[in-house]
């Protein structure tokens, strides 16, 4: 199995594809799974940070490279739950406000359309 057939490494390259996209919705389980994948790839790079002035920089891009898509997939996340993306704000607050976002980011989408645009998980239809 290729690796990008990998749920998590799909919604990982999913998160890097689009990310310039702060206007649409992004399902629950995608923006787990890239976050996961984010996560994981910083914990996996802090070694570098042993390398005096290079590591330090090398880290700082790689969370650069990292943090725009994350930042668009958790807006696109806000906005499945019919939330503001300005909502991005409140993890300026360490405790109270990444508890917000993850209260947010931890429930389920809208069913069927909303403000931001059509569902990004399929509707059932019964």
């Amino acid at each position: 199995m290729p690796l990008r057939d990998l749920p998590a490494a799909a919604a990982f390259l999913t998160m890097l594809r689009r990310f310039r996209d702060f206007s649409a919705r992004t399902p629950r389980t995608e923006y787990w799974l890239a976050a996961a994948v984010t996560a994981a790839l910083l914990v996996i790079l802090l070694p570098v940070l042993l390398i005096p002035v290079a590591g330090a920089v090398l880290y700082l891009l790689a969370v650069c490279f990292l943090g725009v898509p994350f930042l668009a997939v958790t807006a696109r996340r806000l906005h499945d739950v019919s939330r503001s993306a300005w909502w991005l704000l409140a993890g300026i607050f360490p405790v109270l406000g990444l508890g917000v976002l993850i209260f947010f980011t931890v429930r389920p989408g809208d069913k069927g359309d909303n403000l931001y645009g059509a569902s990004p998980e399929p509707v059932p239809q019964y």
